[in-house]
């Protein structure tokens, strides 16, 4: 499985503010990947999703979503609406929200390097 994060609006970001995140996750193995889980670290004082294209459940350290199944050579695109919530930010300033993003699946990958990104 491969990850690609992307972000469709450029910061920065103030409070309150919303960034659609989009994850595609790409089948390059050569079976089929069951299972499919899409899992989101980042720090939940200083953003929240409030909605996507798959409902995501919250976790300890961000939001994973239930991808399903992928097919070799296919990709599932998972879209996300990111909200800013830190209100102790002075005005004119600004702040890194790091997030990273791994998918997984029942099925072992051939080429773990790549299951792992980060925007």
């Amino acid at each position: 499985l491969k990850v690609e994060p992307s972000v469709r609006e450029q910061g920065p970001f103030g409070n309150n503010a919303e960034a659609t995140y989009k994850f595609k996750v790409t089948n390059t193995g050569d079976v089929i990947a069951d299972n499919v889980t899409l899992s989101a670290t980042y720090n939940k004082t200083l953003l929240s999703f409030d909605g996507g294209s798959i409902a995501g459940s919250p976790t300890h350290t961000g939001t994973s979503w239930n991808v399903g199944s992928i097919a070799p050579g296919a990709f599932v695109e998972v879209s996300a609406l990111g909200r800013v919530t830190t209100s102790a930010l002075p005005p004119a300033s600004s702040i890194t929200l790091p997030l990273t993003v791994t998918a997984a699946s029942s099925h072992r990958d051939q080429d773990d390097h790549d299951n792992t990104s980060s925007v």
